[in-house]
């Protein structure tokens, strides 16, 4: 056999999702960065430019930052949260190798939660949990009862579990010896209004998903009919109206279309208002 081809080289350039944000709606990502300027925490879109290696360091810095030390008087309490239930683990210790399991609490209800938390927590105690479900919440319950909480990433938590076995129990426990590793990395908890401003950006970016696929339906039935629309907005009354009058549709072939119709409308205007609520708060706050 002779010697094997060498594949070509090529060179991949690292993209940080902060410039993948800012190739789409670049306005309303403006909006956003306005309404927020205030956060200490905030990664900015900017406008597409080359990135270099640090600064796509510095945005992922700007995300995540190191847990603060374990309590020197109190305990770690790993907390697994479910949207109904939650476990607890209460951990004595200062580190991974001293961690003893002092108590396993299971089946709290988010009704006794608070309840539970002025019963066996106490002020100089760390409430540990890993980001996801309703982490943000919680963290915003305790602390208007007094007591410490922080939000690690769920990445790292991840990398510890046991691919045989897994429970609730176990998992608080993973939560707790993850933190007390010292290396773990903390969430930003964003405050109340914040997560309002993200939940609208979800939904909006959600609407603006859908209402592309509805318009790619309605012009793939288009197609398929002999039917194309050029330059004409699928997205106007009056584009479906012509559409209608282009040849002699059959009842169930209307039916098809009056569906795409009001699938497009639906969607567009679900867009149009999350966006119109950043815009109109954006201009408020300049007044």
């Amino acid at each position: 056999m002779g010697i094997k081809p060498r594949m070509p080289e090529r060179t991949f350039h690292l993209v940080s999702h902060t410039e993948i944000a800012s190739t789409s709606c670049t306005s309303f990502y403006g909006r956003i960065n306005e309404l927020t300027s205030n956060n200490p925490y905030e990664t900015k879109v900017k406008t597409k430019t080359k990135k270099t290696s640090s600064s796509i360091k510095d945005d992922k810095e700007q995300e995540y930052f190191r847990s603060p030390a374990p309590p020197k008087k109190g305990r770690v309490i790993g907390l697994d949260c479910h949207p109904d239930i939650f476990t607890a683990a209460v951990i004595k210790g200062k580190s991974i190798s001293e961690a003893q399991t002092l108590a396993i609490h299971k089946d709290i209800s988010w009704d006794g939660f608070k309840q539970w938390a002025l019963d066996t927590l106490d002020k100089n105690d760390l409430v540990v949990m890993e980001s996801g479900s309703k982490s943000f919440e919680v963290v915003e319950v305790l602390l208007k009862l007094g007591f410490q909480s922080i939000v690690i990433e769920s990445y790292q938590v991840s990398r510890l579990q046991k691919d045989f076995v897994d429970t609730d129990a176990i998992a608080s426990v993973r939560i707790a010896h993850t933190f007390l590793t010292g290396a773990s990395k903390c969430v930003w908890v964003p405050d109340e209004l914040t997560r309002q401003r993200q939940e609208i950006l979800h939904r909006y970016q959600k609407s603006l998903t859908r209402s592309t696929a509805a318009v790619n339906e309605l012009r793939g039935l288009l197609t398929c009919n002999g039917v194309r629309l050029k330059k004409k907005s699928p997205k106007l009354n009056k584009t479906h109206e012509w559409i209608l009058a282009q040849r002699d549709w059959s009842e169930e072939q209307i039916m098809l279309l009056k569906d795409c119709f009001r699938e497009v409308l639906h969607h567009e205007t679900r867009r149009k208002s999350f966006s119109s609520s950043f815009a109109n708060k954006s201009r408020k706050r300049h007044k």
